[in-house]
């Protein structure tokens, strides 16, 4: 019998009565101990007590669990008498039946073990605490208020504001010390967050598919002090490009995700912005990544102009472009930029397309997908993004026409931007692309998205194409050939 199997918790065992006691405790509560003479369990007990806290108590894993130093936990308030209580733990629907003998501001301590006030449910924290704190102690209720606040949820602030009020009441002088509490969970609060922001972006590049390893260097994951140092570098480079542009003073419109600047309107930047955060939040759960999650670096910059002459200066001044277009993606290391020209005819298209540029450039890692693909996502998703989008009334038929007259699939495939092949005559290669990355995601979505992960992880994209769909470059082709020949 291993001691990691007792169905008790052992406190730290100060004396052979507190000793014989969870001995008894455990004999008369748990069938399991039946099978076992006396002197057995008294030798499995000594043995239990005679091991490390974190082995015989569970103590350090509680520590652990709820962010509190070793060594530091402050459960010094001895009762006059035993409380007896029934606690639940956040991660368990069972209830504990206990008596509190010692607690303070980390926890509670009775003959079945200690726990922490964080791993208790809300409700039964909040309960015991009231059996065992003084009601004519501010002190007490200051400290219920800190522990309701540290649950980070509106209904526990609006709990933990009644204990404040409650605090004031009894000392009028506590009101400076209850401001401390409110900036000491905040910034606790702040640390939690970011600790769970990053474990979810290291988690990122755990999630490949099956037998596919990292054979290239993923985006680094910054801390919330870097990315506002990132998001600070964002605003000076762009400043900067602006202030030679003629636009010296230009504010931008900050969201979750990106910096937009623009000479329109107040109103209609603020209503293009929210709209790209939405677009944004909707290619981020087709990914299969966590909600909230910002995968760049600082911020995305957006920049609009009405001005022909000035969106092209832009471009030329910060990117080196003088080809015309509507709008471009830029990539400068880890950094995204879209610059757009606002009375394209295409404009929300365009900026969409070229927003998905940015977020897959920031997804994993800097590898690219290959051109069809990088392309044709960005076109599947200006189709489907906003009401009224003509990204599929602009591309089907033209797709359709090219393969039912015998055009190449597999031609569109061998383009790319390195040697100028892109995107072919009259542009064919988005209209096509489009439509093959749009019957990927329907008949295997999931697929899809592994593979985009697996070429993003640095496997060639042929093979992982013929690992997450089952065929070649050649045979995929042949395969939206057949499809598109019968099908619109």
């Amino acid at each position: 019998m291993g001691f990691d199997c007792w169905p008790f918790r052992f406190s730290c065992v100060h004396d052979i009565a507190s000793l014989f006691r969870v001995i008894v405790q455990g004999v008369q509560e748990y069938s399991l101990m039946s099978h076992l003479r006396l002197h057995q369990i008294i030798a499995l007990s000594m043995m239990c007590v005679l091991m490390p806290c974190a082995q015989s108590s569970g103590f350090e894993d509680a520590q652990a669990s709820s962010g509190v130093t070793p060594g530091k936990v402050q459960m010094g308030r001895v009762l006059e008498k035993p409380v007896a209580v029934l606690i639940r733990l956040k991660s368990s629907k069972d209830t504990i039946r206990m008596k509190i003998e010692r607690w303070g501001r980390d926890g509670i301590s009775g003959d079945v073990g200690n726990y922490l006030w964080d791993e208790l449910e809300m409700k039964s924290m909040r309960t015991t605490f009231r059996r065992v704190m003084d009601r004519r102690s501010a002190a007490d209720f200051m400290l219920i208020g800190e522990l309701l606040l540290r649950r980070n949820d509106p209904a526990t602030d609006r709990l933990a504001d009644a204990e404040f009020a409650r605090a004031e009441a009894l000392d009028p002088d506590s009101k400076e010390a209850i401001s401390r509490i409110r900036e000491r969970v905040a910034t606790y609060l702040g640390r939690v967050d970011e600790a769970r922001r990053m474990k979810q972006v290291e988690s990122l590049g755990r999630g490949l598919p099956e037998g596919v390893e990292w054979t290239v260097e993923p985006w680094p994951v910054l801390s919330d002090a870097q990315q506002r140092e990132a998001t600070i570098a964002m605003k000076q480079d762009i400043n900067v490009w602006l202030t030679r542009a003629g636009y010296p003073d230009v504010v931008p419109i900050e969201t979750e995700y990106f910096l937009f600047y623009s000479d329109l309107p107040r109103r209609d930047t603020i209503e293009i912005a929210r709209g790209l955060d939405s677009m944004y939040e909707r290619v981020i759960s087709m990914l299969q990544l966590p909600d909230g999650i910002n995968l760049f670096w600082g911020k995305c910059g957006i920049l609009v102009c009405r001005d022909y002459e000035r969106f092209m200066e832009i471009e030329k001044l910060a990117f080196n472009n003088t080809r015309p277009a509507g709008g471009y993606f830029h990539s400068l290391g880890p950094r995204s930029f879209v610059n757009l020209y606002r009375e394209h005819p295409g404009f929300y298209e365009t900026m969409v397309h070229e927003t998905v540029h940015a977020i897959m450039h920031r997804f994993l890692s800097p590898v690219n997908l290959p051109t069809w693909a990088n392309e044709g996502f960005a076109e599947y998703i200006a189709a489907n993004s906003f009401r009224g989008a003509k990204t599929d009334r602009w591309h089907r038929s033209d797709a359709i026409n090219y393969i039912r007259q015998r055009g190449s699939v597999m031609d569109i495939m061998r383009m790319n931007y390195a040697d100028g092949s892109w995107a072919g005559p009259d542009e064919i290669g988005y209209a096509v692309s489009y439509l093959m990355v749009e019957l990927m995601i329907k008949q295997n979505e999931k697929g899809f998205v592994d593979w985009v992960r697996a070429v993003k992880a640095g496997k060639p994209w042929e093979q992982a194409l013929a690992d997450q769909f089952g065929a070649d470059p050649a045979t995929a082709a042949r395969i939206i050939e057949q499809w598109y020949r019968k099908n619109n």
